[in-house]
């Protein structure tokens, strides 16, 4: 073997050797940060610190159904799932082509699904954090005392709710909803009333007054619905409870049945 045979073959193999490193480079896993050597068996990308964070794209948002000034076509197989950090505030909202309302929210973090950029940003708005329901009946007669009306408790968002008692967790707005239905069983031609109540007892004094009073009359042999709904602005630690009292002059010896009691609590946040 001449020498420019040997320096060929010695090139060839050496191309090799470097197309299969870099073939394995190509489908290797990349950890960044603290211990590179210790990677999750699932993870292609996986960054590691415990006092640094991963900081996105800056990037200037016209509209939600714009995909520049990202580079390349929004349409394109490739473009779900672009993540940026838009730092426009003006971002416009519009309809895209499958017919989607894409919601601007400001400045913060937005991806591509494919025909708009959607906000990871949490929009302010009420929402249900505590309810209860209870078919009854809730038994009682005309002038008995205040009684409350205690349901069996369906979801808790803040498990802030124990014995019928609602804490506020934080102060905010809170929109608090009771309702029922209430049959009257009492002498024919007679008729009676069912007081129901929304109370609040502060922190602060550790006293309930009613913040909401709603009720039904009807004639006796009827049942009618009720339903109140009362938005208070309670402070961490204040108490919500639900009560209701029978007519306390109504004819003596009628009944009142309480069914399908639902009882709701919403937050705003």
């Amino acid at each position: 073997m001449n020498k420019k045979q040997f320096l060929k073959k010695a090139f060839a193999a050496a191309l090799v050797a470097v197309m299969v490193c870099s073939s394995s480079a190509l489908f290797a896993q990349v950890k960044i940060g603290a211990n590179p050597t210790s990677i999750a068996t699932g993870s292609a990308l996986e960054v590691e610190a415990s006092d640094k964070g991963v900081r996105l794209p800056q990037v200037s948002l016209t509209s939600t159904i714009v995909f520049a000034p990202v580079l390349g076509v929004g349409t394109a197989a490739t473009s779900p799932g672009m993540t940026v950090y838009n730092t426009n505030p003006a971002i416009t909202f519009g309809k895209a082509s499958n017919g989607t309302t894409y919601p601007e929210s400001g400045v913060g973090e937005y991806y591509w699904d494919g025909f708009g950029w959607v906000t990871q940003n949490a929009t302010k708005g009420y929402r249900l954090v505590w309810g209860g329901s209870a078919a009854g009946p809730f038994h009682s007669v005309t002038g008995g005392p205040q009684y409350n009306m205690l349901t069996t408790e369906q979801f808790d968002s803040f498990n802030a709710g124990s014995g019928g008692v609602f804490t506020a967790p934080f102060d905010a707005f809170y929109t608090v909803t009771q309702t029922f239905r209430v049959k009257y069983t009492g002498p024919t031609g007679s008729s009676g009333v069912l007081a129901s109540y929304i109370n609040v007892t502060p922190l602060a004094t550790g006293t309930a007054v009613t913040r909401s009073q709603g009720g039904g009359a009807g004639n006796f042999g009827f049942t009618i619905g009720w339903s109140h709904t009362v938005t208070l602005s309670l402070k961490t630690g204040d108490k919500i409870t639900f009560a209701a009292q029978p007519c306390s002059g109504c004819v003596a010896g009628s009944n009142y049945d309480v069914t399908d009691l639902d009882q709701t609590i919403a937050v705003f946040q």
